[in-house]
This record gives C-alpha cells, sequence and structure tokens, in this order.
C-alpha cells in the first residue's frame, strides 16, 4: 500500500478536483457547441427556406405577368375587332341604306314618270275614243233620220239614186268612225296593259329593292351580334385582365414582404452566425486553454509523483 503524507495527499486531492473540472468545463462546452450548431443550422434552414419562397413567388410572378401581358395583347385584340367591325357596320349601314334608298327613289321616280305618262296618254285616248263614240252615235242618229226624210219627200227614182249614193257615203263616214273608235279602243287597251305592267314592274324592283334591304338588315344584325359578342368577349378579357393585375399587385406585396423579412431573417442569422463563431471560438480559445493548464497540471503532478518516489522509501505492509 502506498503511504503518502499530509502535503501527498492535498496536492492528490488538487489534482483530481482539477481534473473533474476540467472534465466536467470540457462537457458543457461539448453541450454549449452542440446547442450552438444547432442554432447555426435552423439559422441557415430558415435562410434556405426563406430563399425558396421568394424563388417560388418569383416565379408566379413571372408567370402572372406573362398571363398579364397575354390578357393585355387578347384585349387590344379584341378592341382592334371591334374597331374593324365597327367601321364596317357604319360603312355597310350607311352605304346600303343610301344607296338603296337612292336607287328605290329613282326606280319610283322612273316608275311614276312613266306611269303618270301613260295615264296621260290614257286619259287622251279615252277622252278621243269618247268623242269618237258621242260622233259616231251623232251621225248614227241625227244623219240616218234626216237621210230618210229626204229620201221620202224625192220621188221614187231619185229616191233610189239618193239611197245608194247617201247610204254609200253614210257607211264610208260610219266604217271610219268605227275604226277610229276602234283603234282609240285598242290603243287604250293597249295603254291600259302597258300601265298594268308599268305598274308591275314597279311593285317587282320595289318588292326586289326591299328583299335586299331585308338582307342587309340581316347581315347588318349578324354583324351587331358579332360586335356584341366580341364586345362581350373584350369585356370578359378585361375582367380576367384586372383580376390577374390584381393577382400580380398582390403577389408583388406579398414578395416585397417577403423580400422584406429575408433581408431580417438574413441580417438575424448573420448577426446569429457571428455572434455564435465568436463565441465558439472564444469558448475554443478557453477550452484550449483550460486544456493546456489541465496538460500541464498533469504533466507537473506525474513529475512531482515521480520525484516523491524516487526521493521516498514506499513501505509495504501485509496483511
Amino acid at each position: 500500500m502506498l503511504m503518502l503524507n499530509g502535503i501527498q495527499a492535498r496536492e492528490l486531492i488538487e489534482i483530481c478536483r482539477r481534473e473533474e473540472s476540467a472534465i466536467k468545463s470540457l462537457g458543457e462546452l461539448q453541450h454549449k457547441y452542440s446547442i450552438l450548431q444547432r442554432q447555426y443550422n435552423g439559422s441557415t434552414q430558415l435562410t434556405e427556406d426563406a430563399l425558396h419562397k421568394v424563388a417560388e413567388l418569383i416565379s408566379l410572378s413571372q408567370t402572372l405577368t406573362n398571363e398579364r401581358d397575354d390578357a393585355i395583347q387578347r384585349r387590344e385584340n379584341a378592341e382592334n375587332e371591334l374597331s374593324k367591325l365597327q367601321l364596317v357596320i357604319d360603312k355597310l349601314t350607311e352605304e346600303s341604306g343610301q344607296r338603296t334608298r337612292e336607287e328605290i327613289d329613282k326606280i319610283e321616280k322612273k316608275a311614276n314618270e312613266n306611269i303618270e305618262n301613260l295615264l296621260n296618254e290614257l286619259h287622251h285616248m279615252e277622252k278621243e275614243r269618247c268623242q269618237l263614240a258621242i260622233q259616231l252615235e251623232f251621225y248614227k242618229t241625227n244623219n240616218l233620220g234626216h237621210h230618210i226624210n229626204d229620201v221620202n219627200n224625192e220621188g221614187k227614182s231619185v229616191l233610189n239614186v239618193n239611197t245608194t249614193s247617201g247610204d254609200s257615203k253614210l257607211d264610208c263616214l260610219l266604217d271610219t268612225f268605227r275604226k277610229r273608235a276602234i283603234h282609240a279602243e285598242s290603243l287604250c287597251n293597249e295603254l291600259k296593259l302597258r300601265l298594268e305592267t308599268e305598274c308591275n314592274n314597279k311593285e317587282k324592283l320595289v318588292a326586289s329593292k326591299q328583299i335586299e334591304i331585308e338582307q342587309l338588315n340581316e347581315k347588318n344584325k349578324l354583324l351587331i351580334e358579332r360586335f356584341e359578342y366580341n364586345e362581350l368577349q373584350r369585356k370578359k378579357n378585361e375582367n380576367h385582365y384586372n383580376k390577374q393585375n390584381e393577382v400580380l399587385f398582390n403577389s408583388e406585396l406579398q414578395l416585397n414582404c417577403l423580400k422584406q423579412q429575408l433581408e431580417a431573417v438574413q441580417k438575424s442569422a448573420q448577426v446569429q452566425i457571428t455572434s455564435i463563431k465568436q463565441s465558439m471560438k472564444m469558448q475554443e480559445v478557453e477550452y484550449k486553454l483550460k486544456i493546456e493548464t489541465l496538460e500541464k497540471v498533469n504533466k507537473l503532478t506525474d513529475e512531482n509523483w515521480r520525484n516523491l518516489l524516487d526521493k521516498q522509501q514506499i513501505p509495504l505492509n501485509n496483511d
């Protein structure tokens, strides 16, 4: 058994106490190092998450920007098409209305002139026919009665001669009036037929132009419906554009907010990392100093023990 005096025992106790203290300090340093390492890893992960979120928002912002640009292009295309359609509708309405109205006016004017001329001719021929009929009736009545009286007053021989001569003249005159009357009636019938034909032609032309007007109106109606449809599409595109613009605006606000948060996190993380590095560096220096001190103490203790063992005899007791 190794026998120690009081001084040696105290030195041994002190060495053990210092060794335990060094081991405890080493454990505390390792625990603090683990905590600081976790804090550092957490700050790094937080920074990476923030950067990933910012990248996602930037991508979303770019997508929304592209969609907004597409919506703007669609709206401009719709507005251009609406403008072109409006010009076509206005031009078609103006040209069709004016041209068709002018054509109908010309047709009606020409037809009315023709009808008026025919009516005048018919009126003239009717008047002439009436006059011929009156004259014919007059000659039939008065001349024939006067001729019969003359024949009764004259002798039989003379009567025979005059009757033959008078009948011949009367028949010739009556035949002339009949022919004129028949010709006048024929002209009247012809004029009536021409008048009827002219009226029918006028009605047909007016009906044809009316059909053309209806066709143009139908075409104009289709263009107006197309215009209204395009206007509705333009409003839908505009509403979509406004919504996309609103979403993009909110995304930009969110992106700016996240950028500010990221900057704050980066600054905080940088401060924490700097503080952790400084703390770790200081603790590393302290740890090294304690280790060096502990090594020196151990080395000194070993030397003291060797010297002590060399100088003294160590009695051994056998039980």
